[in-house]
This record gives structure tokens, C-alpha cells and sequence, in this order.
């Protein structure tokens, strides 16, 4: 096995572990810090019995939910590696991307885009270099499977964000 195999094998699995980590960092619930002023939602909170207020997961007007509140996480089961485009290796080029979308409830997902450009924190010069790279994060994460998100034991559409962590070994 030759040395290029063996930095291509890293890079996936590096790649994994970072998606990984960004599914199931959406999973851990925001704690309010000290000296904060956040103040729980009135209309996703009910009273229970003993007068403990609980909150419920509410979804948006397209019933996607959010991550949290009873929500579980979907987990991804399968994954593509995007392209590297040929302009961005030779410059190499290398940086995050982050993808939002929506996993449905079978675990496939859609409305794949791009929130944060792997452009963003290059220098003008190399952004030329860099198109492509967004569309290839994009074609590779609209390829992933997942096992669904659960709400009550029952699959729920849920949003999603994807780091996509373009690097060169």
C-alpha cells in the first residue's frame, strides 16, 4: 500500500469522526450561562401535574423538529466523501464547510445547503481556486442514509447541521 492510500483512508476516517461529532453535538441541549438572560419559550412549555414546567418539542410550520427536548438525533449510517476539485488540490486549499438540512423519516435527507462557505475565511486570491468545493459537500451529504431522528419512539423529521472538513495530507 502505497503512502497516498494510507492519507486517503486517514482523511475518511477523520471526516467521519468530525461528522460524527457535529450530529451528535446537536444532541446535547444549550444550558443558559451565568449572568445570561435567556428565558424558556411560554409557548413550548406546559405545566405538569406538580407544577414543574416541561418542555415539548415544537415543530415548524413543514413539521421538521429540532434536535433536543425529547427529540433523539438521527445517526448517519452511510456517508460519501465529497470531491476534492483538481484547482483546489493544487493550491491545496483545505477548510470546513457547513451544511444545514433536513433528515426526513425514513433517513434520507433534502433541502441540503450551504450555511457557511468554505470560502469564508480564505484569502481573495484562493476563492477561485475554492468553487466547486461547496457544490461537491453538497452532492456528497444529499448521498448520506441515517438511521431517523425519534420523537416518542416514533421517526421524526428533523434539521440538521454537517460539518464537511475538506483536508489535505
Amino acid at each position: 500500500m502505497d503512502i497516498r492510500t494510507n492519507q486517503t483512508r486517514l482523511y475518511v476516517y477523520i471526516a467521519m469522526c468530525l461528522v460524527l461529532l457535529s450530529v451528535r453535538a446537536q444532541a446535547m441541549p444549550v444550558q443558559p450561562g451565568p449572568g445570561s438572560s435567556a428565558q424558556a419559550d411560554q409557548s413550548s412549555s406546559q405545566s405538569s401535574a406538580n407544577g414543574a414546567k416541561t418542555t415539548e418539542p415544537t415543530p415548524d410550520a413543514n413539521g421538521v423538529y429540532r434536535v433536543g427536548h425529547g427529540v433523539k438525533p438521527p445517526r448517519i449510517l452511510t456517508s460519501v466523501n465529497p470531491e476534492y476539485t483538481d484547482l483546489a488540490r493544487k493550491k491545496k486549499i483545505s477548510g470546513v464547510c457547513v451544511m444545514e438540512l433536513v433528515v426526513d423519516a425514513e433517513g434520507k435527507p433534502y433541502d441540503v445547503r450551504v450555511v457557511r462557505s468554505i470560502r469564508k475565511d480564505l484569502d481573495p486570491k484562493l476563492k477561485k481556486a475554492a468553487d466547486g468545493l461547496d457544490q461537491n459537500a453538497i452532492r456528497a451529504v444529499s448521498q448520506y442514509r441515517f438511521s431517523p431522528a425519534e420523537y416518542q419512539g416514533k421517526p421524526v423529521p428533523v434539521h440538521v447541521n454537517i460539518e464537511v472538513n475538506y483536508q489535505l495530507f
